[in-house]
């Protein structure tokens, strides 16, 4: 017979990617100029935030911090719904996707974790958001922004309070708490049901930041908790003003997957209520 043909020997693993930590300087300079984009809170600005890191990753995929703002792009439109398009969810399953990346490139990076735990509370997916935020919690170099963002993803799968007790810890870290540290500080205190800490919470943010639609929602939800008609009403014009699709029950139709508890959306809901009447 024929001599026996040895079997070929199998192809080599792959090697694993590696991430970039010196990126070419036109690819950084796209990256400063989304940045800086993005910070304007505009959509038209946004779009073109994500076109330059489209181009950017298209040159350079393994570089993190591109990953990690393209998929800030995708879920700051989801959370802002300038238009219906910006609450669609392949937004958020390309905002996933990027931090995937991201992660398989920088394992258990603080941040990475956090901001695919607050992607996946608004996908739904609570129980998986509430263990990603608990190991970005944990991450040794876990630092203010890291811990507001994870506290951001307690507050959506009803856990307020460990949310109190995260900002707490992200205040030791950095003193003075940045607007949107404040919003979910606000937002915590109120579907706790503490009124009046979460009316200073807001207006803090909003003497900081007097755009800011979180703040301005939780303002007018508390204030009118506390009876402060004349303060809600205020609160919520100007949010309307900001947001002209926003109503009281605009909360429930954005959010409905964010929020593990029904009942936390609905005393937002009725709070917004009472601040239109």
């Amino acid at each position: 017979p024929p001599p026996a043909v040895a079997a070929a020997p199998p192809a080599p693993a792959p090697a694993p990617a590696r991430a970039v930590m010196r990126p070419a300087p036109e690819v950084y300079d796209l990256l400063l100029q989304a940045r800086l984009l993005a910070a304007k809170g505009e959509r038209p600005a946004l779009l073109e935030a994500r076109a330059l890191l489209l181009r950017a990753v298209a040159r350079e995929p393994n570089y993190v911090p591109l990953q990690m703002a393209l998929a800030d792009t995708y879920r700051a439109a989801y959370e802002r719904r300038w238009q219906a398009t910006d609450g669609a969810v392949e937004g958020l399953e390309a905002a996933l996707r990027s931090i995937d990346t991201a992660l398989s490139l920088a394992a258990d990076s603080p941040m990475g974790l956090a901001m695919r735990s607050l992607v996946l509370a608004h996908m739904g997916r609570h129980d998986e958001a509430q263990a990603t935020a608990q190991r970005a919690i944990a991450a040794k170099d876990a630092d203010a922004a890291v811990l507001d963002r994870a506290a951001n993803t307690l507050v959506l799968v009803g856990d307020s309070s460990a949310a109190l007790d995260v900002l707490a810890r992200a205040r030791t870290l950095d003193p003075v708490p940045s607007p949107s540290t404040l919003s979910v500080w606000a937002r915590a205190l109120f579907l706790l049901g503490h009124d009046a800490d979460a009316a200073k919470s807001a207006d803090a943010c909003l003497t900081r930041a007097p755009a800011e639609r979180d703040c301005l929602e939780i303002a007018a939800a508390a204030a009118a908790r506390l009876d402060k008609r004349d303060a809600a009403r205020a609160a919520l014009a100007k949010l309307t003003a900001l947001d002209p699709g926003f109503g009281p029950e605009t909360p429930r139709t954005r959010f409905a997957t964010s929020y593990r508890n029904s009942r936390d959306l609905e005393a937002i809901v009725e709070a917004l209520r009472k601040a239109a009447t």
